[in-house]
């Protein structure tokens, strides 16, 4: 399947990935971006929204949602990675999802992200949050520097 990222209409993704959101219509503050995926035909299937964005301490947070869990490939993340770690300058990105979401789970440890801790509640009675974060050398370490990255892309 033929997909192609979508850069400069944040909105658009942004309104995407919180109308899709399971459990609660994210409110980002301090967005830095939205980057959407777009099938063959032009239509969005996915996207990537970058918020909580501090320079100053090099970190961000990432949400994502899609139509279909075969929406972001791995080249496609990796090349998401490479602009967060290499252009941004990040040195961490965060990730939180319901601790009942498998296939998140299981994308963002195959990403080389670290579950940090579950927030208990954090959606409602019964219902936990499952907290992530990757740093800039376990990302290098599983997929190359940024530089590299960058180039190849």
């Amino acid at each position: 399947m033929k997909r192609t990222l979508l850069w400069g209409h944040d909105q658009v993704v942004i309104d995407f990935v919180s109308n899709l959101a399971p459990i609660e219509r994210p409110l980002w503050r301090d967005l830095y971006a939205g980057v959407g995926v777009l099938r063959a035909d032009g239509a969005l299937i996915g996207g990537v929204v970058f918020s909580e964005y501090k320079p100053q301490f090099g970190t961000l947070e990432v949400s994502a949602a899609a139509l279909s869990y075969l929406v972001f490939s791995p080249q496609m993340l990796v090349e998401l990675g490479a602009h967060v770690f290499g252009q941004l300058e990040v040195f961490r990105i965060s990730a939180r999802t319901s601790d009942t979401n498998i296939r998140a789970k299981r994308l963002l440890k195959g990403l080389g992200f670290t579950n940090e801790a579950v927030k208990g509640h954090f959606y409602g009675k019964g219902k936990h949050a499952s907290e992530w974060r990757v740093i800039r050398p376990e990302w290098e370490k599983k997929w190359g520097t940024s530089d590299v990255l960058q180039k190849a892309a």
